[in-house]
């Protein structure tokens, strides 16, 4: 998340970043048990960026389950004017092992403006079923941006191409 950090500041955006109790944890104790649902970490994300000592609404966002949260209470706050956008870097779309069931329901009615920056393997299956799953996003949507690499992780998001995609979508 450095990376992606430092490409969005490199272009203008102003970057706040919080870690979840729960990530927290397992870098401390060196755990891996699976993250808590997506649903109980809403109040944290709340709490983040209400935290947020900003000067107008900002874009939320985040990496995996930060940026499926994020996608949760994109609506909620972007129709209260709290947020302009939503940005999810690596959208987690199925649970780990279970390709079948999808977590994009309610990506197909967002009204936030959103983007969502996808790592995909060389497989070029996976980057079909990937476009082909999330069409149509929401009316406001950019839609999905994927980058084709060999890993999943947001290492692969170099820096360039984060500050290209960021500076288009702040055009918009």
């Amino acid at each position: 998340m450095t990376v992606a950090a430092a490409a969005f500041v490199a272009v203008g955006f102003r970057v706040a970043r919080f870690e979840f109790d729960y990530t927290a944890a397992r870098r401390i104790s060196f755990s891996k048990k699976p993250p808590p649902k997506a649903e109980k970490l809403i109040p944290q994300y709340r709490s983040a960026i209400e935290a947020l000592d900003v000067q107008g609404p900002p874009i939320i966002g985040g990496k995996s389950m930060g940026a499926r949260v994020a996608s949760m209470i994109a609506d909620e706050l972007y129709t209260t004017a709290k947020i302009t956008g939503l940005l999810c870097l690596g959208y987690p779309f199925h649970p780990p092992g279970k390709t079948v069931s999808l977590r994009t329901q309610h990506l197909e009615t967002i009204q936030t403006p959103t983007l969502i920056c996808q790592v995909t393997g060389t497989n070029s299956e996976m980057t079909w079923r990937l476009r082909t799953t999330l069409y149509p996003i929401g009316s406001k949507s950019s839609g999905l941006r994927t980058v084709t690499t060999i890993s999943n992780r947001v290492k692969p998001f170099r820096g360039s191409q984060l500050r290209i995609i960021s500076r288009r979508w702040q055009r918009r």
